[in-house]
Protein backbone atom coordinates (compact mmCIF):
# COMPACT_ATOMS: atom_id res chain seq x y z
CA UNK A 1 0.00 0.00 0.00
CA UNK A 2 1.40 3.62 0.11
CA UNK A 3 2.38 5.70 2.77
CA UNK A 4 0.72 9.37 3.02
CA UNK A 5 1.74 12.22 4.60
CA UNK A 6 -0.71 15.15 4.20
CA UNK A 7 0.41 18.88 5.24
CA UNK A 8 -2.06 21.60 7.41
CA UNK A 9 -4.19 22.50 3.95
CA UNK A 10 -4.92 19.59 2.31
CA UNK A 11 -7.11 21.67 0.00
CA UNK A 12 -4.85 23.01 -1.98
CA UNK A 13 -1.80 20.98 -2.13
CA UNK A 14 -2.36 17.36 -1.07
CA UNK A 15 1.73 16.02 -0.30
CA UNK A 16 2.73 12.10 -0.43
CA UNK A 17 5.48 10.13 0.31
CA UNK A 18 6.94 8.00 -1.95
CA UNK A 19 4.86 4.96 -2.38
CA UNK A 20 6.24 2.00 -1.09
CA UNK A 21 4.88 -0.03 -4.71
CA UNK A 22 3.66 2.13 -7.32
CA UNK A 23 0.99 0.02 -8.15
CA UNK A 24 -1.17 1.62 -11.21
CA UNK A 25 -0.23 4.88 -9.51
CA UNK A 26 -3.37 6.55 -7.85
CA UNK A 27 -5.31 7.50 -4.94
CA UNK A 28 -9.14 7.98 -3.67
CA UNK A 29 -10.45 10.82 -1.88
CA UNK A 30 -13.95 12.71 -1.61
CA UNK A 31 -13.58 15.53 -4.05
CA UNK A 32 -12.75 19.79 -3.02
CA UNK A 33 -14.38 22.66 -4.75
CA UNK A 34 -11.33 23.28 -6.34
CA UNK A 35 -10.95 19.81 -8.04
CA UNK A 36 -14.60 21.38 -10.07
CA UNK A 37 -12.28 22.71 -13.28
CA UNK A 38 -10.60 19.39 -13.56
CA UNK A 39 -13.57 17.38 -13.29
CA UNK A 40 -15.59 19.21 -15.73
CA UNK A 41 -12.95 18.35 -18.35
CA UNK A 42 -12.35 14.98 -17.47
CA UNK A 43 -16.68 14.41 -17.78
CA UNK A 44 -16.72 16.65 -21.17
CA UNK A 45 -13.60 14.28 -22.69
CA UNK A 46 -15.74 11.45 -21.38
CA UNK A 47 -19.26 12.32 -22.78
CA UNK A 48 -18.67 15.20 -25.39
CA UNK A 49 -15.35 14.10 -27.51
CA UNK A 50 -17.42 13.87 -30.80
CA UNK A 51 -18.91 17.63 -30.34
CA UNK A 52 -17.51 20.86 -32.51
CA UNK A 53 -15.22 22.66 -30.40
CA UNK A 54 -17.94 25.12 -29.79
CA UNK A 55 -20.28 22.60 -28.51
CA UNK A 56 -17.29 20.70 -26.72
CA UNK A 57 -16.91 24.12 -24.02
CA UNK A 58 -20.29 24.88 -23.81
CA UNK A 59 -20.83 21.68 -22.40
CA UNK A 60 -18.17 22.07 -20.26
CA UNK A 61 -18.78 24.97 -18.85
CA UNK A 62 -22.36 23.82 -18.22
CA UNK A 63 -21.08 20.76 -17.00
CA UNK A 64 -19.13 22.67 -14.25
CA UNK A 65 -21.83 24.67 -13.24
CA UNK A 66 -23.43 21.62 -12.65
CA UNK A 67 -20.98 20.21 -10.45
CA UNK A 68 -20.75 23.63 -8.78
CA UNK A 69 -24.16 23.54 -8.14
CA UNK A 70 -24.84 20.05 -6.96
CA UNK A 71 -21.21 20.13 -4.51
CA UNK A 72 -22.35 18.61 -1.41
CA UNK A 73 -23.17 20.44 1.50
CA UNK A 74 -21.62 20.13 4.54
CA UNK A 75 -24.90 18.63 6.35
CA UNK A 76 -25.24 16.03 3.33
CA UNK A 77 -21.96 14.25 2.95
CA UNK A 78 -23.06 11.43 4.84
CA UNK A 79 -25.16 10.89 1.79
CA UNK A 80 -24.33 12.84 -1.30
CA UNK A 81 -20.39 12.20 -2.28
CA UNK A 82 -18.51 13.19 -5.16
CA UNK A 83 -15.29 11.16 -5.40
CA UNK A 84 -12.04 11.61 -7.21
CA UNK A 85 -9.02 9.37 -8.39
CA UNK A 86 -5.46 11.23 -8.39
CA UNK A 87 -2.66 10.57 -9.09
CA UNK A 88 -0.39 9.53 -6.67
CA UNK A 89 3.06 11.61 -7.68
CA UNK A 90 1.52 14.86 -8.21
CA UNK A 91 -2.19 15.54 -7.06
CA UNK A 92 -3.97 15.66 -10.41
CA UNK A 93 -7.37 14.35 -10.72
CA UNK A 94 -7.33 11.65 -12.87
CA UNK A 95 -11.33 10.21 -12.48
CA UNK A 96 -14.50 10.81 -11.22
CA UNK A 97 -18.29 9.62 -9.88
CA UNK A 98 -21.30 11.28 -8.51
CA UNK A 99 -23.01 9.18 -5.14
CA UNK A 100 -26.17 9.95 -4.30
CA UNK A 101 -28.07 8.12 -1.56
CA UNK A 102 -30.59 10.91 -0.13
CA UNK A 103 -34.38 10.06 -0.91
CA UNK A 104 -36.67 11.78 -3.31
CA UNK A 105 -40.49 11.71 -3.81
CA UNK A 106 -39.85 12.26 -7.58
CA UNK A 107 -41.69 9.73 -9.70
CA UNK A 108 -38.48 11.03 -12.17
CA UNK A 109 -35.80 10.44 -9.92
CA UNK A 110 -33.65 7.08 -10.23
CA UNK A 111 -33.31 4.60 -7.71
CA UNK A 112 -31.11 5.00 -4.59
CA UNK A 113 -28.57 4.59 -3.63
CA UNK A 114 -27.62 5.84 -7.68
CA UNK A 115 -23.65 5.87 -8.81
CA UNK A 116 -23.53 8.22 -12.06
CA UNK A 117 -21.15 10.40 -13.93
CA UNK A 118 -18.09 8.03 -13.34
CA UNK A 119 -15.37 8.62 -16.02
CA UNK A 120 -11.81 8.50 -16.16
CA UNK A 121 -8.61 10.89 -17.68
CA UNK A 122 -8.55 10.26 -21.34
CA UNK A 123 -4.78 9.60 -21.07
CA UNK A 124 -5.57 6.98 -18.09
CA UNK A 125 -7.81 4.57 -18.47
CA UNK A 126 -7.66 0.42 -18.27
CA UNK A 127 -5.67 1.38 -15.21
CA UNK A 128 -8.34 0.20 -12.73
CA UNK A 129 -9.26 3.73 -12.13
CA UNK A 130 -13.06 3.48 -12.22
CA UNK A 131 -13.11 -0.30 -10.85
CA UNK A 132 -11.68 1.73 -7.89
CA UNK A 133 -13.69 4.52 -8.24
CA UNK A 134 -17.05 1.99 -8.16
CA UNK A 135 -15.89 0.19 -5.56
CA UNK A 136 -15.36 2.89 -3.29
CA UNK A 137 -19.00 4.00 -3.71
CA UNK A 138 -20.07 0.73 -2.85
CA UNK A 139 -18.36 1.27 0.59
CA UNK A 140 -19.69 3.98 1.27
CA UNK A 141 -23.21 2.16 0.20
CA UNK A 142 -22.00 0.10 3.19
CA UNK A 143 -20.79 2.30 6.05
CA UNK A 144 -23.93 4.16 5.51
CA UNK A 145 -26.00 1.65 6.34
CA UNK A 146 -23.76 -1.46 7.20
CA UNK A 147 -26.95 -4.19 6.38
CA UNK A 148 -27.07 -5.89 2.75
CA UNK A 149 -27.76 -2.77 0.03
CA UNK A 150 -28.54 -2.05 -3.75
CA UNK A 151 -26.90 0.40 -5.48
CA UNK A 152 -27.92 1.29 -9.17
CA UNK A 153 -26.16 3.05 -12.11
CA UNK A 154 -27.52 4.10 -15.63
CA UNK A 155 -24.79 3.29 -18.88
CA UNK A 156 -26.00 3.45 -22.46
CA UNK A 157 -26.12 -0.14 -23.65
CA UNK A 158 -23.94 1.09 -26.70
CA UNK A 159 -21.31 1.05 -24.01
CA UNK A 160 -19.98 -2.11 -23.99
CA UNK A 161 -16.60 -1.67 -22.61
CA UNK A 162 -18.52 -0.19 -19.70
CA UNK A 163 -21.17 -2.89 -19.35
CA UNK A 164 -18.58 -5.71 -19.31
CA UNK A 165 -16.92 -3.92 -16.70
CA UNK A 166 -20.04 -3.59 -14.43
CA UNK A 167 -21.01 -7.25 -15.04
CA UNK A 168 -17.76 -8.17 -14.07
CA UNK A 169 -18.11 -6.36 -10.98
CA UNK A 170 -21.61 -7.54 -10.14
CA UNK A 171 -24.16 -5.71 -11.84
CA UNK A 172 -27.13 -7.27 -13.27
CA UNK A 173 -29.29 -5.57 -15.68
CA UNK A 174 -32.72 -4.01 -14.35
CA UNK A 175 -34.35 -2.78 -17.05
CA UNK A 176 -33.61 -0.11 -20.26
CA UNK A 177 -35.73 2.94 -21.80
CA UNK A 178 -34.91 5.02 -24.11
CA UNK A 179 -33.84 8.52 -22.89
CA UNK A 180 -32.36 12.23 -23.43
CA UNK A 181 -28.86 12.32 -22.00
CA UNK A 182 -28.89 16.22 -22.84
CA UNK A 183 -31.55 18.60 -24.52
CA UNK A 184 -31.55 18.22 -28.16
CA UNK A 185 -30.05 15.12 -28.28
CA UNK A 186 -31.63 11.70 -30.07
CA UNK A 187 -32.91 9.47 -27.63
CA UNK A 188 -30.71 6.40 -26.38
CA UNK A 189 -30.92 3.10 -25.42
CA UNK A 190 -30.15 3.11 -21.13
CA UNK A 191 -29.64 0.06 -19.09
CA UNK A 192 -30.15 0.19 -15.63
CA UNK A 193 -28.44 -2.07 -13.27
CA UNK A 194 -28.00 -3.05 -10.12
CA UNK A 195 -25.94 -4.69 -7.45
CA UNK A 196 -26.92 -5.93 -4.54
CA UNK A 197 -23.79 -5.42 -1.68
CA UNK A 198 -23.35 -8.09 0.88
CA UNK A 199 -21.18 -6.71 3.85
CA UNK A 200 -18.65 -6.89 3.90
CA UNK A 201 -17.34 -6.62 0.77
CA UNK A 202 -14.91 -9.46 -0.36
CA UNK A 203 -11.92 -9.69 0.57
CA UNK A 204 -10.50 -9.02 -2.81
CA UNK A 205 -12.34 -5.93 -3.16
CA UNK A 206 -11.12 -4.44 -0.06
CA UNK A 207 -7.22 -5.02 -0.53
CA UNK A 208 -8.08 -3.55 -4.15
CA UNK A 209 -9.82 -0.71 -2.33
CA UNK A 210 -7.58 0.01 0.45
CA UNK A 211 -4.60 0.93 -1.55
CA UNK A 212 -6.44 3.60 -3.42
CA UNK A 213 -7.88 5.08 -0.70
CA UNK A 214 -7.22 8.25 1.45
CA UNK A 215 -9.78 10.11 3.91
CA UNK A 216 -9.85 13.98 3.83
CA UNK A 217 -7.99 14.81 7.06
CA UNK A 218 -12.91 14.91 2.12
CA UNK A 219 -22.22 7.81 -16.27
CA UNK A 220 -24.20 8.63 -16.67
CA UNK A 221 -26.96 10.92 -15.72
Amino acid sequence: GYRYKTLQNPQTSLHLSKPSTCNEGFYIREAFFSDLGFVSQILADGFFSGRNIFSFQYEKIKTYLSLEACFPKTHEKEEYKYFVACNVENGEVLGFVELDCRPSNSDKAPPKPYMCNLATHKHWKRRGIAKALVIECEKAVIDKKPTKRNIFLKVRKGNIPAVKMYENLGYKYENSSWEKQRDGDEETLIILMKKVIETPLNSTEYDFLNSKSLSNTYIER
